[in-house]
């Protein structure tokens, strides 16, 4: 891997002194190559606690047990390199059909500790003019790409857009992602965006399927890989941008639709179908953004029907910028029904599990997971592309489920933990701080 990389670079920058070298002697409508590129390199100090069943058999002398561990008790500090990579941009144009643009990207991942995943996150050719709008071919974002949120108002490291979720505990059913369920990420698509007029602008993609990638086997992408996925996964974008009296102003409403879903482990699930409504305002080194995002019932299993969606999310940001200094806020709240978890016990523990008797079973409670996010960033420009920051971040996350037998409530602590129904549940409860500082460079 360690040769890969190497050799990369070295083509990279033999292209880039190539590319300076045929500009001087070029026609101005000819590709021309441009590089950027971004790192980041942080200090954590992490706390988080968890709280989960113990898994230990049952006995007839067993209380109610929790086990109450901390991660990162003996060394709550780590340090990390993040969100690197180089992009590559060939840029040109040519008065064939009127005059258009057209544009290669490549994304070299500039993650060391890349041995699981493919060293390029993006490839796409853009074709496009000022009339007629671009389309776009291959592996990259699609138009929730471009939704109007509170991600590009927090500081730091993003908060909980940022890397948090990779160094904490988060319980399995707990929902902590700001895309749409259905969202086909970088998979394989078509993407058309029109021009912008009076402020309006519309963008549509088609995935043929949501877990083709690159050069993947079609066999490969054709199976169920575990989690459900889309055959032909349409997603829009509707967005206003506008300068309204000093006031910028972003608005956009965000759809995605499954045509056809996979199925996961010969369980069948319901389609993706999701929305996002967002906007941003700015105004005299303020800035305040907000959505709400909807999953309905995308990816959930079909025999729960009460559940009405799998996941609500809330995020709000708010910053002022003065000078070379940015401060920002942001929350986080995701809840998420569960429904209930039906478990298989032995006689020993169903004996032992507190049936609570419900003639009712149809006013079952649904359970419920949830997440609150709090987060606090200063950044500080010291040249440009150059950044040092400071980051504060607190989360509390609940994901105790409702467990059933033969439609019954019983007591989540009496089922013991290696059973595979409930083992995939814990911990229930994740909670903690996270402080970081370090250093982002972009170029």
């Amino acid at each position: 891997m360690r040769k890969i990389l190497l050799s990369t670079s070295a083509m990279i920058g033999l292209t880039f002194a190539i590319g300076n070298i045929n500009d001087s002697i070029a026609n101005p409508g000819d590709p021309k190559l441009t590089v950027n590129g971004k790192t980041h390199v942080s200090t954590y100090y992490v706390t988080n606690e968890t709280s989960t069943s113990n898994s230990k058999k049952i006995t007839s002398s067993d209380k109610e047990d929790i086990t109450i561990r901390n991660p990162y008790k003996k060394h709550p500090v780590t340090t990390r390199v993040e969100d690197s990579n180089i992009k590559l941009k060939v840029k040109g144009s040519t008065e064939t059909f009127g005059g258009l643009d057209y544009e290669l990207l490549i994304t070299l991942s500039g993650d060391t500790n890349n041995s699981n995943k493919p060293s390029v996150s993006e490839n796409a050719i853009t074709l496009g003019s000022q009339s007629y709008g671009k389309i776009s071919f291959g592996d990259t974002l699609g138009p929730d790409g471009n939704k109007e949120s509170a991600q590009s108002i927090i500081g730091g490291l993003g908060g909980f857009y940022g890397n948090l979720k990779d160094i904490i505990v988060i319980p399995k059913e707990v929902v902590w992602d700001c895309r749409l369920t259905g969202s086909p990420g970088k998979s394989t698509k078509l993407i058309y965006t029109s021009p912008r007029i009076e402020g309006l602008q519309l963008a549509a993609s088609l995935t043929p399927n949501t877990q083709q990638k690159g050069t993947k086997k079609l066999s490969k992408a054709q199976k169920s890989t575990g989690k459900p996925f889309d055959y032909n996964n349409v997603v829009g974008l509707l967005s206003y941008k506008s300068n309204l009296n000093g006031i910028d102003v972003g608005i956009s409403l965000t759809g995605v639709y499954g045509i056809e879903t996979g199925q996961a482990n010969k369980i069948t699930y319901n389609k993706s179908k999701s929305y996002a409504i967002g906007g941003k305002i700015g105004y005299d080194g303020w800035e305040i953004g907000a959505e709400y995002i909807n999953n309905m019932q995308s990816y959930g299993k079909e025999q729960y029907k009460k559940i009405k969606t799998v996941g609500k999310i809330i995020n709000v940001g708010i910053s002022y910028t003065f000078g070379q200094s940015k401060i920002s806020f942001g929350l986080l709240n995701t809840n998420k029904d569960l429904g209930p978890i039906d478990v298989q016990m032995d006689s020993t523990a169903a004996k032992l599990s507190n049936v609570n008797n419900n003639p009712d079973s149809k006013k079952m409670k649904i359970s419920k997971s949830s997440a609150l996010v709090l987060s606090l960033t200063y950044d500080y420009t010291l040249a440009k592309g150059l950044t040092f920051f400071a980051e504060a971040n607190h989360f509390n996350l609940d994901s105790t489920p409702i467990l059933t037998f033969n439609n019954n409530i019983i007591d989540n602590n009496k089922v013991k933990e290696n059973n595979k129904d409930t083992a995939n549940m814990s911990p229930y409860k994740s909670s903690g701080k996270a402080f970081l500082i370090g250093t982002k460079y972009k170029f």
